[in-house]
């Protein structure tokens, strides 16, 4: 046995039990039926992970898990491979997207060194863990991603991580310049579809240069055939240190009945490798918004999971999953606070 199947093991589906009390709950509030629409589908869902129509998700933390990627050399990102460590450093000074967008909704930012380039000089750094496999992948272009015992090395990090924190409520983010490409090749390779028409501009990327990384996409398919039914082995051969990190995260909260808050194209990604493994991991992931990337609705079709937002945002880092956290409190006051209708007429 080893901690991923062990971990997978531990996993159980959501409550039905919460599920039923929050609709009979939500059906008898003083409104016509269902006039919130998704926020109402959201606290379903949220009590459905907590098994109780008074759940607290107060306690959040966003992690953002980073790592370098070879296939950067073909070319198919607008900024240098330096550009990820240098925002690691800017995350953990406090300066990034993330925490700026995570600093007002009350979550705490945690970053995690995957398989970033460089020497090891964060130890010691608040909000910093380092789980790093590798010193980044290989390019996905020539060759394998990486090993398959890093394959699961970086998922088994993943849930340690998992493990290792406390809070109610997570969401999921990336850092890792080109990494739009091998979060791309993952998809394909797991829902069996080529990468023409559903390759976006990752970074910036110019049109003309689309069709560069599209054909990037399809040679990393090509030479290395991952099995569609094996997430392992997608991982091994087209993935990410970060990618498989995420991936075990949704393991490992999934087990610890934890909900989690995906992000845009690579988080999703690491849900469909995590799906993969773990049919039932779908259970506790919430999917934050639509990403501007061709390829995140598929993906998002692919798992069963409607997202809340559409912010025509293609940044990464978890910026979405925060900019979710405001709509679980709403949900959970509706859930909580809102009179019934027997109340209002009595």
């Amino acid at each position: 046995m080893t901690r991923l199947s062990d971990t997978i093991a531990e996993i159980q589906p959501a409550s039905k039990t919460g599920r039923e009390q929050a609709r009979q709950r939500l059906d008898s509030l003083a409104m016509p039926h269902w006039a919130l629409g998704q926020l109402m589908d959201l606290a379903e869902s949220l009590a459905a992970m907590a098994g109780s129509i008074e759940p607290d998700f107060k306690q959040r933390i966003n992690i953002v898990m980073a790592g370098d990627h070879g296939v950067a050399a073909a070319g198919v990102s607008q900024y240098p491979q330096s550009v990820t460590r240098a925002m690691v450093e800017t995350m953990l000074s406090g300066g990034a997207a993330i925490n700026a967008i995570a600093n007002s909704v009350d979550s705490r930012v945690i970053v995690v060194d995957m398989g970033v380039i460089g020497q090891r000089s964060w130890s010691g750094r608040s909000g910093f863990l380092d789980y790093r496999i590798a010193e980044g992948t290989a390019n996905i272009a020539q060759g394998p991603a990486m090993t398959r015992e890093h394959a699961q090395a970086s998922v088994e990090a993943g849930i340690q991580v998992a493990q290792s924190l406390q809070a109610d409520i997570f969401g999921l983010g990336e850092m890792g310049i080109a990494n739009t490409t091998p979060a791309t090749a993952v998809g394909c390779a797991l829902m069996r579809i080529t990468a023409k028409g559903v390759t976006g501009r990752g970074t910036g990327i110019c049109v003309d240069a689309i069709a560069a990384k599209e054909a990037v996409i399809d040679r990393a398919l090509k030479i290395n055939e991952p099995d569609w039914e094996d997430g392992l082995d997608v991982l091994h051969k087209v993935g990410g240190f970060e990618i498989g990190g995420m991936a075990g995260f949704l393991i490992g909260a999934a087990a610890l009945r934890k909900p989690v808050v995906i992000d845009g194209l690579i988080s999703t990604a690491a849900a469909l490798i995590a799906q993969s493994l773990c049919p039932m991991v779908t259970d506790w992931m919430l999917a934050s918004h639509r990403s501007i990337e061709p390829l995140h609705v598929q993906m998002l079709e692919h798992l069963g999971l409607p997202p809340y937002l559409d912010l025509q945002m293609r940044l990464g880092e978890g910026t979405g999953a925060a900019l979710m956290f405001p709509l679980v409190d709403s949900a959970m006051a509706i859930l909580k606070n809102m009179a019934t209708l027997d109340e209002v007429v009595q």
